[in-house]
C-alpha cells in the first residue's frame, strides 16, 4: 500500500509523536509498503493515512477524506486526545475520530474513555523498545532517570521535589533528561539545578544515549498528568529498570493495575516515600524489577511488527470485501 502518515511534530522534533512516527514508518517499510511521513497532508492520493492525533491533525484528516474517500484512515489517538481534547474541544475531536476505520489507542486504559459507539473501531497496540544488555547498576549513588521535555503536562519537577526532603544519607539523584519547551521552563530547571543538590537537569540527549543511561539508571520516575501510551516506560521495561509512576489511566494501561510502583499524582510525599522505600527496600526493589521484566514481551518489537501486520491485513482484507 502507499501509505501518507501524519505527524504534528517536525522532522527534527525529539517529540513522543515523532518519535513514534519514524518507528512506524520502519515497521511500515519492514512489510512492504511505501510511506511517506509529513506533518500536514496536502492532496497526495494514497491507499491509507494515519494520522497522529485527532485535533491536532484534524485538518488533515478531513481533507484527506475529501480527496480520497474509498482510501482507509487510522486516527492515533494521543494522551492529549483522550485525557485532554476530548473534553476541552469535544465536538471537532470527536468528528475527526468519526471519520477513522480504525482508531488505534497506545495503552489498554484508552477504551474508558472512547465513546460507545466507536468502541468497535478502537484497536491497542503497544509501542516497543528493543530490549538491552543486562544493566549495569551505580554501586555509589542510587541514580532516578526523569526522561521527558519540560512543560506542563509532563509534570517535570515533581521528582526534584520529592528529592529534596531525602535523609541525609540517602544516595539518590534525580538526572533529567529533555528539553525545555520555553525559556521560563529552562531557566527553573537551571535554577532547581543550582539550588538541589540532588537534581539536576542535562537538557536533550541521543536516543543511544538515553539507552545507556537507562542500563544505568535504578529507577525511571514518570510523573506525568496524562500520557497515551509513553514510550520511556516501554523503553525503561526493555532495559530492565523498575518505573516509578503517576497512577493515571495512561501509565496503569502499560504496567497493569497490579504493578506496585504507582503513587498518587499530587502526592510528591508518597512519591518520596516510594523512591526512599526502593533504595533501602531490596525485596521491593526485587519485585518491581520482577514485574517490569515479566512485561518485555508486551512491549518487544517483534510484537509490534506482528500487531501492525494484522492490523493492516484487517484493513485490505474490509476494502476487498
Amino acid at each position: 500500500m502507499n501509505i501518507i502518515l501524519v505527524t504534528p511534530a517536525p522532522p527534527n522534533s525529539t517529540n513522543g509523536n515523532r518519535v513514534s512516527a519514524n518507528r512506524w514508518a520502519k515497521i511500515l517499510i519492514q512489510l512492504g509498503h511505501q510511506v511517506s511521513v509529513v506533518e500536514q497532508y496536502a492532496t497526495q492520493k494514497a491507499d491509507l493515512m494515519i494520522a497522529i492525533h485527532a485535533w491536532r491533525s484534524q485538518e488533515s484528516i478531513f481533507r484527506f477524506k475529501q480527496k480520497n474517500p474509498l482510501a482507509k484512515l487510522i486516527v492515533v489517538l494521543s494522551g492529549t486526545d483522550i485525557y485532554q481534547y476530548i473534553h476541552s474541544h469535544r465536538e471537532t475531536t470527536l468528528k475527526a475520530m468519526h471519520q477513522a476505520d480504525i482508531l488505534l489507542g497506545l495503552n489498554h486504559q484508552v477504551i474508558n474513555v472512547v465513546p460507545d459507539e466507536l468502541q468497535h473501531r478502537l484497536c491497542v497496540i503497544p509501542q516497543s523498545a528493543t530490549i538491552r544488555s543486562k544493566r549495569i547498576k551505580p554501586e555509589k549513588r542510587f541514580l532516578a532517570l526523569v526522561v521527558g521535555h519540560l512543560r506542563d503536562v509532563k509534570n517535570p519537577f515533581q521528582a526534584a521535589q520529592a528529592a529534596q526532603s531525602l535523609p541525609a544519607t540517602s544516595r539518590i539523584q534525580i538526572h533529567h533528561y529533555g528539553s525545555a519547551h520555553t525559556a521560563l521552563w529552562g531557566l527553573h530547571a537551571r535554577r532547581e539545578s543550582a539550588t538541589n543538590q540532588r537534581y539536576h537537569w542535562y537538557g536533550e540527549v541521543s536516543q543511544s544515549r538515553l539507552s545507556e543511561l537507562y542500563q544505568q539508571a535504578s529507577v525511571l520516575i514518570i510523573s506525568s498528568k496524562m500520557e497515551g501510551g509513553a514510550n520511556v516506560i516501554c523503553e525503561a521495561i526493555a532495559a530492565g529498570t523498575p518505573v516509578l509512576a503517576s497512577k493515571i489511566d495512561g501509565n496503569v494501561g502499560l504496567l497493569g493495575e497490579d504493578y506496585e510502583g504507582y503513587y498518587s499524582l499530587s502526592d510528591t510525599q508518597m512519591l518520596r516515600e516510594k523512591l526512599s522505600r526502593l533504595e533501602r527496600d531490596k525485596l521491593f526493589y526485587s519485585r518491581l524489577e520482577s514485574q517490569c521484566l515479566k512485561l518485555q514481551r508486551y512491549y518487544s518489537p517483534h510484537r509490534e511488527i506482528w500487531n501492525w501486520r494484522s492490523l493492516l491485513n484487517q484493513l485490505t482484507s474490509n476494502r476487498t470485501n
